[in-house]
This record gives C-alpha cells, sequence and structure tokens, in this order.
C-alpha cells in the first residue's frame, strides 16, 4: 500500500507533462459581434456598373466630337416630329423635336423671346442646337430668325399703286419688295453726298439701289424690306472736268 501511495503522485504528474497545456484551458467565450457571418462583398457589381457607365460616358463623348453641335438652314417642312431643313451646302437635314426637350424661341434684332413650334414658318432660318448623327439633330433649342438679305443693284420698276418696286440685284436676280411704313427709306444727296429721310415718291427706275429685305419663301412673292437706300442715277453720270494745263 505504501508503494501505491508513493507513485499516485508522480502519474499525475507525468499526466500534465505529456498532455498539451491547451487541453485544460477554458473555452473562449464568442461575443455576438463576431458570430455575425460577414455579408458577401457586392465588389464584382459594382465594378461592373462602373465600367458599363464609363462606356456610356465615353460613347456619348464621342457623338458630341463627331458631330456638330450648331447647324443652321432654312426650314422647308414641318411635321409631327421632324422638321427638315437645307442647310448652307444645300444639303437636306432633319430635325428631330421632342415635346418635352425641345424649347423654341424667336429671335429679331430687339428681342428673343420663347414661341410654340406652331409659330414656325416655311422659310424661317433656323438655329438649331443638340448632337448630330449622320444627317439628323436632335432639338434641344431651335431659334427662329428671319432670313435678312442684303443686296445692292438697280430699280426697274415701280408700282405706286401697291407700294412695291422691281429690282435687279448685281448677282443678277430679280426681287420685288414690298415698300412698307416701316420700312427706313433713305436717299443720298449727289452733290454733298449727305443722307436724308427719303419717301416713295423718290424711287425712280434706273436708280441705284442698296436694300436689306427678308428672303420670301417664293421667289414669286414679294420681299419685305427693312431698309432702303437710293444712290440717284445722276451721280454716276457727272462728268468730271479736265484738269486745266499750264
Amino acid at each position: 500500500m505504501k508503494k501505491n501511495t508513493f507513485l499516485l503522485p508522480i502519474l499525475v504528474a507525468a499526466t500534465f507533462y505529456i498532455l498539451p497545456s491547451n487541453s485544460f484551458a477554458q473555452t473562449p467565450k464568442i461575443t455576438p459581434t463576431e458570430a455575425i457571418t460577414q455579408k458577401p462583398t457586392s465588389q464584382p457589381i459594382d465594378d461592373t456598373l462602373k465600367s458599363i457607365k464609363e462606356k456610356i460616358e465615353n460613347k456619348v463623348d464621342e457623338i458630341n466630337k463627331s458631330g456638330k453641335k450648331v447647324l443652321s438652314g432654312i426650314l422647308t417642312k414641318i411635321s409631327n416630329d421632324i422638321l427638315e431643313i437645307d442647310g448652307p451646302d444645300g444639303k437636306s437635314l432633319k430635325v428631330s423635336t421632342d415635346s418635352t426637350v425641345t424649347k423654341y424661341f424667336s429671335s429679331t434684332t430687339k428681342k428673343t423671346e420663347e414661341i410654340d413650334k406652331t409659330d414656325l414658318e416655311k422659310g424661317d432660318l433656323l438655329v438649331v442646337f443638340g448632337p448630330i448623327i449622320e444627317d439628323q439633330i436632335s432639338a434641344n433649342k431651335i431659334i427662329s430668325q428671319s432670313n435678312y438679305v442684303t443686296a445692292q443693284g438697280e430699280i426697274t420698276s415701280v408700282d405706286k399703286d401697291n407700294l412695291t418696286i422691281d429690282i435687279v440685284t448685281s448677282d443678277k436676280e430679280e426681287v420685288s419688295l414690298d415698300i412698307e411704313t416701316a420700312t427706313l427709306q433713305q436717299i443720298m444727296d449727289t452733290k454733298t453726298y449727305k443722307i436724308s429721310k427719303g419717301g416713295f415718291s423718290k424711287f425712280k427706275v434706273g436708280d441705284k439701289i442698296h436694300a436689306v429685305y427678308i428672303k420670301p419663301v417664293k421667289t414669286s412673292d414679294k420681299a419685305t424690306t427693312i431698309r432702303t437706300l437710293i444712290i440717284p442715277q445722276e451721280f454716276f453720270s457727272v462728268t468730271l472736268s479736265p484738269t486745266p494745263k499750264n
């Protein structure tokens, strides 16, 4: 019995030595925060959306750089959502309009004001703003202007009853001018070269004329005349006296 009593402490000590030190350690407590399972990251989805957004932005920039943003032309056709204009080069272009996006304005030498699409008329000079793809522009803003023309020529006929005159321009174009009350009429004095106020009675066949008018849609229509300057034919028939010789 004494031998067994002596060996018991040795066996217990040996057991503690052989077993790992953590075999009798307390199990660590898991806090609620650590127990929550982490959600899967959304990084792949975010990267995809970012890539799509960048491609769209690049495409828009490409379209804007490749096409003009402003063009002008004479309005030739009006339909529901499409206008047709003839550009300076004579090519026909389509203007796409949207009732919720496109804004319309009328511009004169005095003011610019917002108008409706129904106020547009064939023959108007339109300035269109918006992106262009091929032969079509999506209009964000349209400004309607009168097609002003400056010409010089010669008076070929005077109609006192209808207050109109016909002229032939230096480009050999025949134009009928409607002289209205609002038309600014001036005449040059052939002796003093001073410009004074004129009147319809001052128009004479053969006189030279400078005129600003609104070009009509049809060449057969009479043009609304803004202002005229008459240079009487006498100015060109004055003969200079020869310089006396010493």
